[in-house]
């Protein structure tokens, strides 16, 4: 999954209050747990083309995009690519099916 990103930052409190308005959005989260989850964020920087996760791997992580596109794709064996979906600024990316059951994706 390629990511375009440009060299924009942000402060750790802009991102964490980024993190909260989009998750809770869909779910409300206690104080106590918001906490224990933003310590254990990290933020990554990516190039164009780099890959977040491969056919084949298992997922590590699981990623909030707060500038930038992600394209999910798969490849034939003739190396012909197909797009999937695409994952956009404020939004997740990642397999989290790969993630939580420690599966290849």
């Amino acid at each position: 999954m390629p990511i375009n990103r440009s060299s924009h930052t942000c402060s750790p409190k802009s991102l964490e209050r980024l993190w909260q308005s989009s998750i809770e959005s869909q779910v409300s989260i206690p104080k106590f747990e918001w906490e224990y989850f933003v310590s254990q964020l990290v933020e990554c920087r990516f190039e164009k083309n780099d890959y977040l996760i491969r056919a084949g791997d298992v997922a590590q992580n699981f990623y909030f995009i707060v500038e930038g596109l992600v394209r999910f794709f798969y490849s034939t064996e003739d190396g012909e690519e197909f797009n999937q979906s695409f994952a956009v600024e404020n939004g997740f990316a990642g397999s989290f099916h790969s993630l939580v059951v420690q599966a290849p994706c």
